[in-house]
């Protein structure tokens, strides 16, 4: 009789202690897993506990540039270096990120772009002094119409390629904090925006710019050159207001810009058209402006060759010779007041897997527009990207 009570009463006490494990278990929070969001397009998905959705991209691009005259042949003129590097190499990496959700206001977004890159250019003190750099590329909210943060300037438009960091040595191409507003009715977009003029650059003698050593939102090909910047702003906001449109394969842009500048008022205006069809392309350019908004029209400091009309007209044609080998052929002509210059590029991209691609670049520039340079420019740059 004891055994069976002992019995009983263990299997009582287990009874009670397995119903108190499956309430624990009752209670305890379910594993919460992303799941994958297609309201904003492929890639997104929304971050735990909230409706935002998220996308997480980047790349990582390995470049090597030979320049003929040197870098830091060019360096020469402001440090009085006596080096002579012809070619450096650079590694960069970016993560992209991008956060959307719905509002009563519309859609709310933010992006980042932030970059860290190394190179090596060689010479004491010169252009190509070796470095590090960690930095935001781009970073914006919009939510509606309503944009505002670092981002390219609402003037520019730009051309094609794989190769980011190689625009039209004429272009305008500018990074500034700014707030835009814009609006689409039917096919056609309007925007207009107050930009900072502090961040638009200014050059020693036009040596970064003008000289098409390297474009203005490009850190690297010129270190130790990118002085000065905003040094010829003035008192007011630039002003830039712009018109998109298109039909079919074909799509435009239309560009005003105002800026104040320590040399008086500028002016600016830009049309850019593009037509793709699959791999291949047209792109044409035009961009006038007057002596204190020479950026606009001409990518070099406020009247530096004095009051009058500075402009540029450039073009550019792809051709997708096969699915993963494109070519690209682009041409521009610059004029001031005083000197002109022209331009040429050929470039070549090779896709050798998905987000993965080779690309060999040539630029010649006829003319620095810079006191001191005289001499062509001549640039080929190897370059492999990564990409997510």
């Amino acid at each position: 009789m004891k055994y069976k009570t002992l019995l009983l009463g263990t299997a009582a006490v287990f009874a009670v202690a397995g119903s108190a494990r499956a309430a624990d278990l009752a209670v305890a929070e379910s594993v919460e897993y992303v799941k994958v969001c297609d309201a904003y397009g492929a890639g997104y998905f929304y971050i735990p506990g909230s409706d935002t959705c998220l996308k997480i991209g980047g790349d990582l691009q390995f470049e090597t540039f030979f320049q003929k005259p040197s870098f830091d042949s060019r360096a020469d003129i402001v440090n009085g270096d006596d080096s002579d590097m012809s070619w450096f190499m650079r590694t960069r990496a970016e993560v992209n990120i991008t956060a959307k959700s719905m509002t009563d206001w519309g859609m709310l977004t933010y992006f980042a772009n932030i970059r860290a890159q190394h190179y090596k250019g060689g010479g004491d003190g010169g252009a190509g002094e070796a470095g590090a750099d960690f930095y935001m590329e781009t970073a914006w909210a919009k939510i509606g119409g309503f944009k505002a943060g670092w981002d390219a300037s609402t003037f520019d438009a730009g051309f094609l390629g794989a190769d980011d960091n190689a625009p039209s040595n004429f272009d305008h191409d500018q990074h500034q904090n700014q707030v835009q507003w814009s609006t689409t009715v039917g096919g056609w977009g309007f925007f207009i925006a107050a930009e900072d003029p502090q961040d638009n650059p200014s050059p020693i003698s036009g040596l970064l710019t003008s000289a098409g050593f390297a474009a203005p939102d490009d850190r690297t090909l010129a270190p130790g050159l990118n002085t000065g910047v905003g040094e010829w702003k003035g008192n007011w906001p630039d002003i830039v207001a712009a018109v998109t449109g298109g039909a079919g394969n074909f799509h435009w842009k239309g560009s005003l810009g105002v800026t104040d500048t320590t040399v008086g008022t500028g002016y600016g205006g830009q049309l850019w058209g593009q037509w793709l069809s699959g791999g291949n392309s047209v792109t044409l350019q035009a961009a006038v402006s007057n002596g204190a908004g020479s950026l606009y029209g001409a990518n070099i400091q406020p009247e530096a060759y004095g009051n009058g009309t500075y402009w540029h007209v450039a073009g550019q044609v792809g051709f997708a010779v096969t699915q993963a080998f494109t070519i690209l052929f682009e041409a521009g002509y610059q004029k001031t007041p005083g000197p002109s210059a022209w331009e040429a590029t050929a470039e070549a991209d090779w896709t050798v897997g998905k987000g993965a691609v080779f690309a060999v670049e040539y630029d010649f520039l006829s003319h620095g527009l810079s006191a001191g340079i005289n001499d062509q420019l001549q640039v080929v740059d190897l370059f492999f990207k990564r990409s997510f």
